[in-house]
């Protein structure tokens, strides 16, 4: 780079010169004037050698700070797994978990290791966040699945959590026969198996699943779920016949 614009410089000067001698301006002193000393030639070169290096050290210095975060990021995702698994309070992360694995790892690695380990983010909004992250990931790939297989089997249950909440517990089955956790959601009011086809039906529904794709419902056998009229399985029963008669007359 630095060679080509010493050239072209020496260029553009040649042909002023040239055009200057031909109009009879021009003298020897003149000619003399364009053409640099060593020194002031090496400046363009000394200058860009100085950009050049400045450069490389804030490249080095960003791509330091970029693995850094990712890790810490990572490390973030991993203690939230943690934290839901064990079934703590999220403050647990930031009240104990990262300074449990700060005071390990200064003992083991010196202090430059545990600041860098005092960066990851596990506060109680950031833990809780992750959860989330993860959770909403699991869904999209049980649904996937579902979805390319199109056809699936649920096991559904009915449950009171320790606020005395009615929460529907549903799990799918798919024709591999894996079992996998599908949804839970809240009864606010009433159990009935109305209320129990209404909450799946709007999931499925949210998802992008029918009822079309359902080949099969295991229950505990309570009314609520078999019951002949207005049980769970009678309505989604009788949805699947609906449909079915709607998709022939329309055919």
């Amino acid at each position: 780079m630095d060679k080509f614009v010493i050239k072209k410089r020496r260029q553009e000067v040649s042909d002023e010169g040239e055009e200057r001698d031909i109009s009879g301006i021009m003298s020897e002193k003149d000619l003399a004037i364009p053409t640099t000393s060593k020194s002031t030639s090496k400046k363009p070169r000394f200058y860009f050698e100085g950009l050049l290096s400045e450069q490389k050290q804030q490249s080095a210095m960003l791509s330091k700070k970029v693995k850094v975060a990712d890790k810490a990021q990572e490390a973030s995702y991993l203690v939230a797994e943690l934290v839901v698994k064990s079934m703590k309070p999220h403050t647990i992360a930031e009240t104990l978990i990262l300074p449990a694995c700060s005071a390990i790892v200064k003992i083991m690695f010196g202090s430059e290791a545990e600041k860098e380990v005092r960066k990851i983010p596990v506060s109680d909004s950031t833990i809780s966040r992750r959860i989330h992250d993860m959770s909403a990931d699991i869904e999209e790939t049980v649904c996937t699945s579902v979805k390319a297989i199109e056809m699936f089997a649920l096991q559904v249950d009915e449950s009171t959590d320790i606020g005395g909440m009615a929460q529907l517990l549903v799990f799918v089955h798919d024709v591999k026969i894996v079992k996998q956790f599908f949804c839970c959601k809240e009864l606010k009011e009433t159990t009935t198996g109305n209320d129990i086809f209404t909450t799946l039906s709007e999931y499925l529904k949210s998802v992008g699943l029918t009822w079309q794709s359902c080949v099969g419902i295991c229950t505990d056998g309570a009314p609520a779920m078999i019951g002949l009229i207005k049980g769970f399985v009678s309505l989604v029963e009788r949805k699947q016949q609906c449909d079915n008669n709607t998709l022939l007359s329309s055919s």
